[in-house]
């Protein structure tokens, strides 16, 4: 049976040979959460919104108001007054909901969430809310993300961007690899010129957030911001 050392190599030659550049993070936990003392709104019921399409927000309203006891977390950069404004507008309360900005892509939205919405929220259920053309690769990471957790995943796509066709069935290869390195290594293997690409739109965003929500459990700050 290969030990630790022997499937990172492997992990590690495949994603290099699928052109992934590779940094990776053996302790991923220790950038989720930067502020201290955080308390987060409980609750058995998360909805997960992944990226940051506004119009995919309807979903996640929809499903905030058929569970008023749901925890609602948005992952990843996006037109963040806007997001806070239809919030407000659905009645939304600001103690319901959680902003992340420690994501950049799929499988981080899975993996950089995860501990606190399994752990802290006390999540059973995560409702998955995306595109329709995104669903398949996202449910499979959330599937990878939460095997033998005892938390049911489901999926609520957005349907109304007209793409169904689904992705290319490598990017749910690859990303699967990389769910898996996390779920079973606690690695998060990443390219990092897709992250640095990401990153001022993330610290913009999070920057509008802060402005109009301040410092507390409804903000997760980007990977490395101390707050």
């Amino acid at each position: 049976m290969l030990n630790y050392n022997q499937v990172f190599a492997l992990l590690s030659v495949l994603l290099t040979y699928l052109n992934l550049p590779i940094i990776y993070d053996n302790n991923p936990s220790e950038h989720h959460l930067t502020q201290s003392a955080v308390v987060y709104p409980t609750s058995e019921r998360v909805i997960l919104h992944l990226g940051g399409n506004i119009d995919r927000l309807e979903v996640t309203i929809a499903l905030a108001l058929e569970y008023p006891d749901a925890v609602v977390v948005i992952s990843t950069e996006g037109s963040q007054a806007t997001v806070i404004n239809r919030l407000d507008n659905a009645g939304i309360s600001r103690s319901r909901y959680i902003m992340d900005f420690s994501a950049w892509d799929t499988v981080t939205n899975l993996a950089t969430t995860y501990e606190f919405i399994k752990q802290e929220i006390g999540a059973k259920t995560v409702h998955i809310v995306t595109d329709t053309y995104f669903m398949a690769r996202s449910m499979l990471i959330a599937r990878i993300t939460y095997f033998l957790t005892g938390v049911k995943v489901i999926e609520n796509e957005y349907t109304g961007s007209g793409l169904t066709t689904g992705e290319s069935i490598w990017e749910s290869v690859i990303d699967g690899i990389r769910a898996f390195a996390f779920r079973a290594f606690k690695i998060i293997f990443y390219n990092s010129a897709t992250f640095e690409a990401k990153r001022p739109a993330i610290l913009t965003s999070y920057q509008i957030a802060k402005n109009l929500l301040g410092i507390g459990p409804s903000l997760r700050p980007p990977r490395g911001i101390i707050e």
